[in-house]
């Protein structure tokens, strides 16, 4: 049963359009976590690019930094020679990467903590015409053909209904049967694939 699983799952990430015969009803509920989010986001944004490039200067720095001090050390004397970089340049080049890095991640937390749709646990019923979404804060029904594209993430399905809005479904709100049928049913929409 599993190897047929894992068979179908590979078949519909193959196809980049699949005909969906069935009848779709998937009843989901959960909510989305502040890691799941905050992994989307620096994955999606340049915030993310920023943060990972950030933290390779930072190590590549503090490496240079150590090697220099170590090359320019006069055992003789007990003095470093030239230690400019490692006392001056190395220690506020660090305090400006920790800024933005943490700065960064305040500001997704702040996103997060701020956005009442993914606070609260989200009910989310998907037919073959809609998808409806039922909460504390939400009753939304959209029907698929609102949606002009998806991008599907380790993660996160994303359909977008306008630029840099989207709607998420977490994948762990998913059985394997689920998945493999909402898959299928997806790759039958009319949908850009990003």
């Amino acid at each position: 049963m599993r190897g047929a699983l894992c068979e179908n799952r590979r078949k519909v990430k193959k196809n980049k359009s699949v005909d969906y015969a069935g009848t779709l009803d998937i009843n989901l509920s959960g909510q989305v976590s502040y890691k799941d989010y905050r992994n989307l986001i620096l994955g999606l944004s340049r915030e993310g690019y920023r943060v990972s490039i950030g933290v390779v200067i930072l190590v590549s720095g503090w490496v240079l930094a150590l090697v220099y001090a170590m090359g320019n050390y006069d055992h003789e004397s007990n003095k470093s020679h030239n230690h400019v970089f490692v006392l001056v340049f190395f220690p506020i080049m660090l305090i400006i990467i920790l800024r933005r890095i943490i700065a960064a991640l305040q500001q997704i937390k702040k996103d997060y903590q701020t956005n009442a749709l993914l606070l609260g646990e989200l009910n989310y019923r998907l037919t073959n015409d809609t998808i409806h979404i039922k909460g504390e804060t939400v009753d939304s029904v959209q029907k698929w053909t609102r949606f002009y594209k998806i991008k599907e993430t380790k993660s996160f399905f994303m359909f977008y209904q306008g630029e840099g809005i989207a709607t998420l479904l977490d994948k762990k709100m998913f059985t394997d049967d689920e998945l493999v049928d909402f898959r299928q049913f997806v790759g039958a929409l009319n949908l850009k694939r990003v």
